[in-house]
């Protein structure tokens, strides 16, 4: 008969069968097609695969968010990484409002800057006591066509305030260590860098946008409108998103499904999510699709 692709994406991690018999109207059997792409996260260091994860608090999400990559709280398997270590050093790194200021990898006491602020960061690893004072509309140049840019806050709460960015070049990746309190995220931020909040909780504002992860050990509230995806050309924090590609085979009669073969296939091309392709039966009034397009003779 005539094949036709039918468009019903669901979220990655639906059940398949649940997508399609929500999604057939069938008064005679059909035999239905269905291909999904299943991103796995099993074993020690995985924790690359996720945008959004959190080792034993509940993450509180708000409306409209967008999120590319897993979403977990205290997936097992999945091993939060250790609190990297450091020591403070004496001298205070401080900068007054529209400075900017280039900063060599080292340890420095405590971090404080105003509003419209640039710091400039090259490969290395940076430790500080604390963030003391952030403005709004600063941000972090980060450099790592040189290897990694690593920051360290010690201790107390860190705050990143409105439109705050971390803006990255290079091939290397950033990471941002709170070892210490709370992690406070205001609204219309920009992020590229895996984010980790080792101590209290972390709680972003609106319409911020992250490419790369956020990771807290405690509970994470993120609010309206954001969007957060995993890096495609850097990684930090081990793993990479296994992906596995299914074909299932099934019956479809009056809506319930039948007998069901999975079949791995290479080469499949897929979407997030589920695509269905739908074999029109001897009575094409029978069976309801939607968003169709004709694929093949």
């Amino acid at each position: 008969g005539v094949w036709w692709s039918a468009s019903n994406s669901g979220e990655v991690g639906d059940d398949i069968e649940e997508v399609i018999a929500g999604s057939i109207d069938a008064s005679a059997s059909v035999g239905v097609l269905a291909r999904r792409e299943e991103t796995t996260a099993g074993g020690a260091g995985t924790i690359g695969n996720y945008v959004v994860y959190t080792s034993s608090g509940n993450i509180d999400d708000g409306d409209r968010n967008s999120y590319t990559g897993l979403v977990g709280s205290n997936v097992a398997g999945v091993t939060f990484p250790a609190q990297p270590s450091g020591t403070a050093g004496s001298t205070n790194i401080t900068l007054n409002h529209d400075a900017t200021q280039t900063i060599a990898p080292g340890n420095y006491r405590d971090l404080s800057f105003g509003d419209r602020t640039r710091m400039n960061f090259s490969a290395g690893t940076y430790v500080f006591r604390k963030l003391s004072n952030s403005g709004h509309d600063s941000r972090f140049v980060c450099d790592t066509s040189g290897g990694d840019v690593t920051i360290i806050f010690l201790q107390s709460m860190v705050e990143f305030r409105d439109r705050f960015r971390i803006e990255r070049s290079g091939s290397g990746g950033v990471a941002i260590h709170i070892n210490g309190g709370a992690f406070k995220v205001g609204h219309d931020g920009v992020f590229e860098a895996a984010l980790y909040a080792h101590g209290g909780s972390t709680n972003m504002g609106d319409r911020n946008r992250l490419t790369g992860h956020l990771f807290g050990k405690s509970a994470i509230k993120i609010g309206h409108d954001g969007v957060f995806a995993t890096p495609t050309t850097w990684s930090i924090g081990g793993g990479s998103s296994t992906t596995l590609q299914h074909l299932h085979a099934m019956v479809v009669s009056a809506g319930s499904i039948g007998s069901v073969s999975d079949m791995t296939g290479d080469g499949i091309e897929t979407e997030e999510g589920v695509a269905l392709a739908i074999s029109v039966p001897p009575t094409p009034g029978s069976v309801r699709v939607v968003r169709w397009s004709e694929v093949a003779p």
